[in-house]
């Protein structure tokens, strides 16, 4: 393989890794907003073999209190 190939997979394979994080690993929101089909996008993950976990939830922290709580007045 070529470097100019080799430089491109390099650069597709980041490219695809940051928009499938962006999407929270949604295959069909992350190829309508790379222009591809879901087909396509998934020949290319296949092809760069990529790795998508199967949840990309981001971390959510919340505040803990009881419903016996008073909450402040506004």
């Amino acid at each position: 393989m070529s470097l100019f190939k080799q430089e491109m997979d390099r650069h597709a394979k980041s490219f695809i890794e940051q928009a499938l994080r962006d999407h929270s690993g949604n295959r069909s929101h992350t190829a309508r907003y790379l222009g591809m089909s879901r087909r396509g996008l998934l020949n290319k993950i296949r092809d760069l073999e990529i790795e998508v976990p199967t949840s990309l939830k981001p971390d959510v922290v919340l505040d803990s209190f009881t419903t016996d709580e008073a909450l402040p007045n506004e």
